[in-house]
C-alpha cells in the first residue's frame, strides 16, 4: 500500500501510496461522506485538540488569497486542554505557512477568539461559521480585509461540505 523510496544521493526517505492504494480513495470518501451524515455532531467532536486542529488548519490555508505580504494570524483558544491555548499562524510570501505554540513576536493582523469545540465543529463542517461569527462564539478582530475574506483563504475540512451533514444542534443552550 505504502512504497519506501530512498534517495542514494541525498540518504532522505519518502514514502508514496502504491497504485492499489490510490484505488481505495472512492471507498475511503464514501465512508467519510458517510460518517459526517451520520455520526452525531457531538460525538464527532468529543475529541478536540487545538495542536491537531492548528495543524489541520495550517494545511488549509489558501496563501493565493492573502495579502502579498506577512501575515500573522493570532488563534486564541479559551477552552484548550493542550498545552497551549494560543497559536499564531504565520505566512511569508514565497513559504509555506508556520504555526507556532509560542509568540514568535511579530506584529498580529489578525485575531481570533473561540473555543476548540467551536472552532472544530466550523473547521469540520458540523457547525455554522457564520452564526458562530453572528452569536459572538467565534470572533474576529484586525485587518477587515482579513476578517472579510476569512472563508477565501482558510479552506474548511474536504468533508465540510458533505450534503446533508449531521449539525451540532446544541446553539440554544452551548456557551
Amino acid at each position: 500500500m505504502v512504497e519506501r523510496v530512498e534517495d542514494a544521493a541525498t540518504g532522505s526517505i519518502d514514502y508514496i501510496r502504491t497504485e492499489k492504494a490510490a484505488e481505495l480513495d472512492i471507498i475511503l470518501k464514501g465512508l467519510a461522506t458517510w460518517a459526517q451524515r451520520h455520526i452525531k455532531a457531538e460525538i464527532a467532536l468529543e475529541d478536540r485538540d487545538a495542536d491537531l486542529l492548528m495543524w489541520n488548519i495550517r494545511r488549509q490555508v489558501d496563501v493565493d488569497e492573502l495579502p502579498k505580504q506577512r501575515v500573522v494570524v493570532r488563534f486564541n483558544f479559551s477552552d484548550a486542554t493542550s498545552p497551549a491555548s494560543t497559536y499564531w499562524l504565520i505566512h511569508k510570501p514565497g513559504e509555506t505557512v508556520e504555526i507556532c505554540a509560542s509568540d514568535p513576536g511579530f506584529d498580529v493582523d489578525l485575531f481570533v477568539e473561540t473555543k476548540v469545540t467551536v472552532m472544530t465543529g466550523v473547521y469540520l463542517g458540523r457547525r455554522s461559521f457564520e452564526r458562530d461569527v453572528e452569536d459572538g462564539r467565534l470572533f474576529l478582530s484586525g485587518n477587515q480585509r482579513l476578517v472579510k475574506t476569512f472563508r477565501r483563504w482558510l479552506k474548511f475540512s474536504m468533508h465540510s461540505d458533505v450534503e446533508n451533514i449531521a449539525q451540532v444542534d446544541h446553539y440554544t443552550t452551548e456557551p
